[in-house]
């Protein structure tokens, strides 16, 4: 999508009617962000630019809610946030989380046929 100037505004892929893929954001013709969708939901990484280039946030997401680090880089220096199913939480918890997340995916995998 092209503003009236023909400066860029976004560039975004769809599938089925849903966003889907990266897609780009611009102001004034510069990127100023890139988001990840899976069938029309924020999945994967949001990236926020400054003047295109210097990234200013990362932010993970599953299934459109915040999963994982959210890192603002603040003076060129990186503060980090920890998201759980879209809830702020420590590093500590998140990973005691995804811990018990990898546990139950484990559990719950069917167990192949056994070799007769």
């Amino acid at each position: 999508m092209f503003a009236l100037t023909g400066e860029p505004i976004s560039c975004e892929q769809y599938q089925g009617g849903l966003l889907h893929g990266v897609s780009f954001y611009f102001k004034n013709g510069t990127k100023s962000q890139s988001i990840s969708y899976f069938q029309g939901h924020r999945h994967g990484s949001e990236v926020h630019y400054l003047d295109g280039d210097a990234i200013s946030q990362e932010i993970h997401w599953f299934n459109d809610r915040k999963h994982g680090t959210t890192t603002f880089y603040i003076d060129g220096k990186p503060q980090n946030e920890w998201y759980y199913d879209g809830e702020q939480v420590t590093q500590k918890k998140f990973e005691e989380l995804n811990r018990l997340d990898e546990m139950i995916s484990r559990i719950s995998r069917p167990q192949s046929a056994a070799v007769r």
